[in-house]
């Protein structure tokens, strides 16, 4: 790790930022017991550390486009926040018309809040895609003739991703397009960090839904 690279700061940016959401979330449940036991709620929408995280994996983002899947598990957690809203009151039997408008408005301002960190971690790569769009296609001076063959299709497509058709195109990137017959023997190299990997989600989900079950939440 010498060497003037940008893994190993996206490294240290994307772990710093999960550093900051573990401990976050384990002063949460500290304070969610105290409360609990205390009979008062005081449960941010959007806890604090969660915006702290998402600055550094927005970094982490603009130092390497990989970054962004920081975004999709920021997404699962505002649906998991949504989903643990709907236990609480169904638990409750809570069924009538003010708590089920308590619980819609909850979900919907959480889906809000955690899908704006999500687009703010995405941010850099669509900043990269429409600057180098602008740098290549219309700022240049090079002829219409001359211009790189992906400007047309970038203006004749609204969901076009330079950093995309670049892996696409040089690297041969796309959607299973790696799962090819010569790549068993990477598959075999990879397996014991893949079981370890898929036993720990596994796990994961299965401890948070039993401490979800067994936490009485607040109601409506």
């Amino acid at each position: 790790f010498t060497s003037a690279y940008s893994e190993s700061l996206f490294a240290m940016l994307t772990f710093a930022g999960h550093a900051i959401a573990a401990r976050g979330l384990y002063d949460t449940s500290l304070k969610r017991r105290k409360n609990a036991k205390s009979n008062r709620s005081n449960i941010r929408l959007v806890p604090y550390f969660w915006v702290l995280s998402t600055l550094l994996w927005a970094l982490a983002s603009y130092v390497r486009s990989n970054g962004t899947f920081s975004s999709i598990w920021l997404i699962l957690i505002g649906i998991g926040q949504c989903f643990s809203y709907i236990c609480i009151a169904m638990s409750a039997k809570q069924d009538d018309i003010d708590c089920i408008r308590a619980v819609t408005m909850k979900c919907v301002s959480t889906l809000c809040c955690y899908g704006i960190l999500a687009l703010t971690i995405a941010a850099p790569v669509f900043y990269h895609d429409a600057r180098g769009h602008r740098f290549h296609c219309i700022e240049s001076n090079i002829s219409v003739f001359n211009k790189n063959e992906w400007c047309a299709q970038a203006e004749d497509s609204a969901t076009f991703s330079l950093y995309a058709h670049v892996q696409r195109k040089h690297w041969n990137v796309g959607l299973l397009r790696y799962y090819e017959l010569k790549q068993i023997p990477n598959f075999i190299l990879a397996m014991p960090i893949l079981s370890l990997s898929f036993g720990a989600a596994i796990w994961w989900i299965g401890m948070s839904w039993n401490s979800l079950i067994a936490r009485d939440g607040p109601g409506c």
